[in-house]
C-alpha cells in the first residue's frame, strides 16, 4: 500500500506502463519528477511539462468520479491565521482517505495519520479533535487538477510530484477551496459539507 519497501521507480513503471510508449520515455518522466522534487517551493513547473497528459486526465477523472476528502484537526483550525481554507488545498481520492480513516480509527493511533498522509515530523494529534470532511462528486463548487508542489500546503521535504503522498495516496489540487470560510470552528466545515464527523 505505501511506497515504503519497494523500489519507487519499478512501482512507477509497473503502476503506469499504460503512460508511457516504453521504459525508456518513462524513465524519462520519472528522472525528470526526482529534478522537480528537488526544486524550491514557488518555483516547481507545471506538471504537464513532464507528465504526460493521458496520466494528469486519468488522474483528474478519479476525483471526478470519487470526491474527495481531507481531516481537519481542530487545533490547526482555531489558532489558524485564516477564517477559510487556502487555495489549492490538498485533498485525497475518498476510496483511499476511507482506508487510512478506518484503519486510524481500528487502531486508536494517531501516528497512522501523521504517517500515511505526511502530515510532517513534529506533528502531535495526542489531544485533538479530528473531523473527516468528504467531498461529493460534482460538487459544483469546485475541481480538481494535479498538484505543483507550490501550494501552500506543500511541505518541503514531504511532497513530491505525481498526484501521491509519499505514502501513495493519490491526492490533488482543489480548485476553488479558498471559496470555502470556517470561521476558526469545526462547525464552519459542517455548514460547507453535507457529509462531516469527527473521527
Amino acid at each position: 500500500r505505501t511506497w515504503k519497501g519497494q523500489n519507487p521507480w519499478n512501482k512507477f513503471r509497473k503502476e503506469n506502463k499504460e503512460h508511457f510508449a516504453n521504459s525508456s520515455k518513462a524513465a524519462e518522466t520519472y528522472n525528470r519528477m526526482k529534478q522537480v522534487e528537488a526544486m524550491d517551493k514557488g518555483t516547481k513547473p507545471d506538471p504537464a511539462t513532464y507528465l504526460p497528459a493521458s496520466y494528469i486526465d486519468a488522474h483528474r477523472q478519479k476525483f471526478e468520479a470519487e470526491g474527495a476528502s481531507f481531516i481537519v484537526v481542530e487545533s490547526w483550525t482555531t489558532g489558524s491565521r485564516h477564517a477559510g481554507l487556502p487555495p489549492r488545498k490538498f485533498v485525497g481520492l475518498t476510496s483511499e482517505m476511507d482506508s487510512v480513516i478506518d484503519d486510524y480509527e481500528k487502531s486508536g493511533d494517531w501516528k497512522v495519520l501523521v504517517d500515511r498522509l505526511n502530515l510532517g515530523e513534529d506533528v502531535d494529534l495526542t489531544n485533538d479533535k479530528i473531523m473527516h470532511v468528504k467531498i461529493d462528486p460534482g460538487d459544483p463548487r469546485f475541481k480538481y487538477e494535479m498538484p505543483t508542489g507550490n501550494e501552500p500546503g506543500a511541505i518541503p521535504g514531504e511532497w513530491v510530484p505525481s498526484g501521491k503522498t509519499k505514502s501513495g495516496i493519490t491526492e490533488a489540487a482543489l480548485v476553488g477551496s479558498e471559496k470555502i470560510t470556517h470561521n476558526k470552528s469545526l462547525v464552519g466545515y459542517e455548514n460547507e459539507f453535507s457529509n462531516t464527523r469527527i473521527i
